[in-house]
């Protein structure tokens, strides 16, 4: 599933606020944990970074794992593995003429490609 933000410091303070649900019952000193942890982890990070994501994964792994992190127009031009597979997977179901993950994904696939992502792990 995705989930999009306003910004990098919007994202980082959902995953610190929200996340820790997935992995323990709110109100219990497991799930108050969780958040400590999460919060000390992010300090004062405004961005995305690959270090905050392992850490993150880290504390949350009994409940739930980030794929991925970024903006939109990085998932649609991102070299990145994960990036590249999931525009191709989009290509694949979309059955364009050529359904590699390269070229990035351009004006005229944005929409359809946002709609692919609204659907995407549910």
């Amino acid at each position: 599933m995705f989930c999009w933000f306003q910004s990098a410091e919007e994202l980082l303070e959902s995953i610190v606020t929200l996340f820790p649900a997935t992995h323990s019952e709110p109100g219990t000193e497991e799930h108050e944990a969780t958040v400590a942890q999460l919060r000390a982890a992010r300090g004062s990070a405004i961005a995305f970074s690959p270090e905050l994501l392992r850490t993150f994964n880290r504390i949350l792994s009994d409940g739930s794992v980030i794929e991925w992190w970024g903006t939109f127009d990085q998932l649609c031009a991102s070299a990145d593995q994960w990036a590249s597979d999931l525009r191709e997977q989009h290509r694949l179901e979309e059955e364009t003429e050529d359904p590699s993950p390269e070229p990035p994904i351009g004006a005229a696939e944005r929409d359809g490609f946002a709609g692919f992502l609204e659907g995407y792990g549910l």
